[in-house]
This record gives structure tokens, sequence and C-alpha cells, in this order.
């Protein structure tokens, strides 16, 4: 899997974590720079890296990022990388507006684009995320982190900036 043409998923995502860290040294910064672009490992990002006809295909990767931290957090909240509610909030506002504007906290949601994300996944796409959460350190015990796994957790997708209560 490609991050960009002719550069590996894995040593951009080593690369952005090193120079993060670098700047400052903190388990959000590392969530955030490491699953920044789980995104791209859908199979229709490469599609689009290669200049193929992408028409109707679904080929964001920061919501898709987004919602699997979020399906990550879930799954091991007490045995993953991500300490705190806290830290999984900060470091998923990072994730999904890595390419765009920060906002009010009430319109960080696309709705148009969460709907895109959605329909995406229920067509069964090939994520293997579980497998680069292994490559980048991420505690792969337990359930595997899956788009399966990413579309049951739907209902929360913008209630962790509304509703905290959803998350606990």
């Amino acid at each position: 899997y490609e991050s960009h043409p002719g550069k590996t998923l894995i040593k951009h995502t080593n690369g952005v974590c090193d120079k993060a860290t670098q700047i400052w040294d903190s388990p959000v910064v590392r969530i955030a720079s490491k699953g920044h672009d789980f995104g791209k490992l859908n199979i229709n990002f490469g599609k689009k890296l290669r200049g193929e006809d992408c028409t109707g295909l679904y080929t964001s990767h920061a919501y898709l990022s987004y919602l699997t931290l979020i399906s990550y957090y879930l799954e091991r909240k007490t045995t993953g990388i991500i300490p705190s509610l806290r830290d999984l909030i900060v470091a998923a506002v990072c994730v999904i507006k890595h390419h765009g504007a920060l906002r009010n906290f009430d319109e960080i949601i696309n709705p148009e684009e969460r709907d895109r994300l959605f329909e995406f996944l229920k067509d069964d796409p090939y994520f293997p995320v579980h497998e680069f959460m292994k490559q980048i350190g991420f505690d792969t015990t337990g359930r595997p982190i899956n788009h399966r796994l990413c579309l049951g957790n739907q209902k929360i997708f913008g209630a962790i900036f509304t509703d905290l209560k959803l998350l606990n």
C-alpha cells in the first residue's frame, strides 16, 4: 500500500510519527500520527493514486481513518495505546481534519462524507487495517479491527463530540 505515489504507507506513517514526536512526544501525537492514514488502506484510494478512473468510488481516507481509531478505542479501552477518552477525542479531531480546517466541534463532521463512508463500508470492502496496525506497533490482541467492526460503530461516529456517554 502506498501513501503517495512511490512511497509506502508504512514508511510514510513511521516518518510522520518520528517527525511529530520530535516536536511533541505524547500519546496523542503518537496516536494521531500513526492513525491519520489508516483509510489509505482502502483499495479505492490505491486506484486513485495510480490515476485509475474512480468515478463513483469512495476514495477518501480521513473519515475511514477516524472511524478506525474510534473502533480501536472501543475494542481496547484498557489494553491499547490510547490512554484515555480525552486523548482519543484530540487524536480523532486531528485525524479527521488532517487535510482541512479545524472548525467548531459541532461542525467537524460533514454528513455527506459520513454517509458516503458508510455506503462504502456496506459493500464489504477489503480493508487490512488489522495487519497494518501490527506493523506500526498497535496492540492487536482480541477481536480484529476491520470494516465490519467500523460499520458497527456508525452510531457513535459523530457522538464523540456531542454525547461522550456513548463511548463509556
